[in-house]
């Protein structure tokens, strides 16, 4: 399959531009929220969310490591990450919606970060495997 090289360092340069800003604002927000002013910053609802905010350091990552690879491991990831990125920001946005917790209770958030350090870390394992895939092949 024939790609077009200069698309692909398009998309790539913007995959990066895009999970390097996004992890700079998730920084922004855990220093601010340990400072005690996001609440003046970020707002009640953003506030409610900012666990959702750790998934872009592991996008980064990722899409750094392929940065400099072949395309074709890049485009392994690729078909990966369109899919499993928003598949996992939606499910963390689902857990930080609280809709599983029973009214009260002091232990009804002991499984939220549990689950979403498990999101997280099937996508890793995803992106791993993706990129291994996309080497062989270039081997």
């Amino acid at each position: 399959m024939k790609y077009n090289y200069k698309y692909m360092i398009v998309k790539k340069n913007l995959v990066l531009l895009f999970s390097f800003l996004l992890s700079y604002l998730a920084f922004a927000i855990f220093q601010s929220k340990t400072i005690e002013v996001c609440d003046i910053y970020c707002g009640k609802s953003l506030g409610e969310f900012h666990n959702v905010f750790l998934f872009f350091p592991f996008l980064l990552f990722f899409s750094l490591l392929t940065y400099k690879l072949p395309e074709r491991v890049f485009q392994s990831w690729w078909r990966f990450a369109r899919i499993g990125a928003p598949i996992v920001l939606a499910l963390a946005f689902l857990i930080n919606l609280e809709l599983h917790h029973s009214p009260g209770g002091d232990l009804q958030h002991i499984f939220d970060a549990p689950a979403l350090w498990l999101l997280y870390i099937l996508f890793s394992l995803g992106s791993l495997i993706s990129i291994f895939v996309g080497w062989r092949k270039v081997r």
